[in-house]
C-alpha cells in the first residue's frame, strides 16, 4: 500500500546517513534529491487521483441524496 509519511521518513533517514558519512559525494546528494523528487511527484499524482475519486464519489452521493429526497416528496 502507497504510504507517504513512510516514503519521507526513508528520504530522510537517506540524507541524515549521507551526511554524516565522511565521503559523502555530490553524486550521492543529486541522486537522493533525484529520488525524493521522483517520490514527491508520485505523491502528488497519487493525491489528484485520490482528490478526483474523492470528487466522483460526492457528485454520485449527492445524486442519489437528490433522488431519495424527490421520491419523499411524493408520498
Amino acid at each position: 500500500m502507497f504510504d507517504p509519511k513512510k516514503l519521507m521518513d526513508t528520504a530522510i533517514d537517506q540524507v541524515q546517513k549521507s551526511g554524516t558519512s565522511r565521503g559523502s559525494s555530490r553524486g550521492e546528494v543529486d541522486d537522493i534529491l533525484y529520488k525524493m523528487t521522483r517520490d514527491l511527484e508520485e505523491v502528488r499524482m497519487k493525491n489528484r487521483e485520490l482528490t478526483e475519486r474523492l470528487n466522483d464519489l460526492d457528485m454520485q452521493f449527492n445524486h442519489l441524496k437528490n433522488l431519495l429526497n424527490r421520491n419523499d416528496r411524493r408520498y
